[in-house]
């Protein structure tokens, strides 16, 4: 039977952090995020909304289209024959 070789503990080089890490995040999510009032800015804040807006419509779109479903289903005649059986 075979048994893993132990480890063995060594050195962590790197430094501990300065700051925690929702900071870290913060800072560099504001390197990332172009000026206000920039035309990059103004495509990212449009295309947001295009997709918000496209996807509302879809969901209104659905919508309707499940109601007309219900008032013709309503005003739908079923005709089902007669089922008999012996005693």
């Amino acid at each position: 039977m075979k048994f893993p070789k132990p480890r063995e503990l060594k050195n962590n080089e790197y430094p501990d952090l300065q700051e925690d890490e929702p900071t870290l995040l913060r800072n560099l999510m504001q390197l990332a995020r172009p000026s206000e009032g920039s035309h990059i800015d103004m495509y990212l804040n449009s295309t947001i909304k295009f997709v918000k807006e496209k996807q509302r419509k879809k969901g209104k779109r659905g919508q309707a289209e499940q109601c007309s479903l219900r008032k013709q289903s309503l005003f739908c005649r079923h005709n089902i024959p007669p089922v008999y059986r012996e005693i």
